[in-house]
C-alpha cells in the first residue's frame, strides 16, 4: 500500500519534520521535552508518574498534529493501524 501511494520511510520522515517546523512556527506544537525534564523526572520521588506525564504530553501533541492531516495525507501505517484499532474496540464493546 505504501508503494501504491509513493510513501517511503525517508519521505514520511522529511514530511514530518517540515510539518513539525511549521507547527512550532505557528505556536501550535507542545514544547519539546528537554534533558532537564528527563533528569528532573529521574530524580523525582514519583519518577514513574513524571515519566508518564512527559509521555502523555508527547502523545497529546502527536494527536493534535494528526488533526492537521487530510484523508489523502495520512500515512498508510497510521490509517491501517487505526482501522485495526477500531475493529478491536468494536469487538471489545460488543463483548461487554
Amino acid at each position: 500500500m505504501q508503494e501504491q501511494r509513493g510513501e517511503t520511510f525517508l519521505g514520511l520522515m522529511l514530511r514530518s519534520i517540515v510539518h513539525e517546523m511549521k507547527r512550532q512556527q505557528e505556536g501550535r506544537g507542545a514544547p519539546d521535552i528537554t534533558l532537564f525534564d528527563v533528569l528532573s523526572a529521574m530524580r523525582s520521588p514519583d519518577s514513574a508518574r513524571r515519566y508518564k506525564l512527559l509521555l502523555a504530553r508527547q502523545f497529546g501533541d502527536m494527536a493534535n498534529s494528526s488533526r492537521d492531516w487530510t484523508a489523502h495525507t495520512v500515512p498508510v501505517l497510521i490509517s491501517e493501524r487505526n482501522k485495526v484499532a477500531l475493529k478491536v474496540l468494536e469487538r471489545t464493546i460488543s463483548q461487554g
